[in-house]
């Protein structure tokens, strides 16, 4: 047995893992392989990484093929202060069509037979019996050495509160393949020990550990919110460009008023303001709205052109009179 497996301070770089198999034969696990492995499963101990890869080649089962892989499982373990403490840990696993060729090609196998029930089961722990529940026993039959049965029971193997994944879509494919796989370590023990498929394992956690709803749920929130911060920029902007045109009809309700006063008394410039824009100050204007503002911009400088039509008029009329009076003093 060889291996040849480089660890750095500064980060792990991995070069052709070795190791002889059962058949003396050399297997190799390539360079971006290895690098893909440690860094998809970075919160798994680098000790449950080498197992599984020791595990892929003294079984000889190719994980580019899925016949070994490796899965994250929340494993309570004893703390350095005594206390639980929950834990991912990585775990082996195989293929259920893995597990059958591995049996059939023993040389001794004697097929295999299902019976499926619902049964109560006695807890002699509470000294309660169960509701009925789904028992699927698979017995192996090993030539020259007998049959050897496991009963895989539904509360011992489902995970709990299932809502969706495999274990609800096909209850009975589940659990009869965690039947399966213990008969044949029964029948087996030599060539397979040890050796599980991912369905025995309700603490495993999968790669999609989310409710269908419950994401879609949350993508939804998403994006709303997503929405709620467009809505937010839309809403500043539209502020900001509002307090701009603002500022510009008070600039422009000065102006006017102050072409409107012109020549006039401090009072009489209080009160045509007062009358016209209902405030008796002109800082006052900032506490209207823009539609406010657009109103009474509107009224003064009507108030303007009228009186500005008004003043030509006069002009007009003092023009007019005084060419009259010319023309009466040249008429002889």
């Amino acid at each position: 047995m060889s291996t040849s497996l480089q660890i750095k301070d500064t980060g792990l770089e991995y070069t052709k893992y070795l190791l002889a198999a059962e058949d003396g034969a050399t297997r190799t696990f390539s360079h971006n392989y290895l690098q893909d492995l440690f860094a998809q499963n970075k919160d798994v101990p680098h000790s449950d990484i080498i197992q599984f890869l020791h595990r892929a080649q003294i079984v000889g089962a190719n994980p580019a093929n899925k016949e070994i892989y490796l899965i994250k499982r929340k494993v309570k373990e004893r703390g350095e202060h005594g206390q639980d403490v929950w834990r991912v840990r990585g775990t082996e696993v195989f293929s259920y069509n893995f597990f059958n060729a591995r049996a059939a090609n023993s040389g001794e196998w004697g097929g295999a037979e299902k019976l499926e029930e619902v049964r109560k089961k006695f807890n002699p722990i509470t000294k309660k019996w169960s509701e009925e529940e789904l028992v699927i026993t698979t017995i192996v039959t090993r030539l020259n050495k007998g049959k050897f049965p496991y009963s895989a029971w539904w509360d011992e193997f489902a995970p709990k509160n299932i809502t969706f994944g495999k274990w609800y879509d096909c209850p009975h494919t589940m659990l009869e393949k965690c039947s399966f796989a213990g008969a044949v370590r029964r029948a087996f023990p030599e060539a397979m020990h040890g050796m599980h498929l991912e369905e025995e394992f309700s603490d495993t956690i999968p790669e999609a550990t989310k409710d269908p709803l419950e994401q879609k749920v949350k993508d939804e929130a998403i994006e709303v919110k997503a929405e709620a911060v467009v809505e937010q920029r839309i809403v500043s902007h539209q502020k900001m460009e509002q307090e701009e045109e603002r500022a510009k009809v008070i600039t422009q309700i000065g102006a006017d008023l102050g072409v409107l006063c012109q020549g006039g008394t401090i009072a009489a410039k209080g009160k045509t303001m007062l009358d016209l824009c209902g405030v008796s100050k002109f800082k006052d204007l900032e506490t209207k709205t823009l539609e406010e503002l657009v109103l009474l911009s509107t009224k003064v400088a009507t108030t303007l052109k009228e009186k500005t039509d008004r003043d030509a008029q006069k002009e007009i009329q003092k023009t007019k009179t005084a060419k009259d009076n010319t023309f009466k003093l040249e008429t002889p």
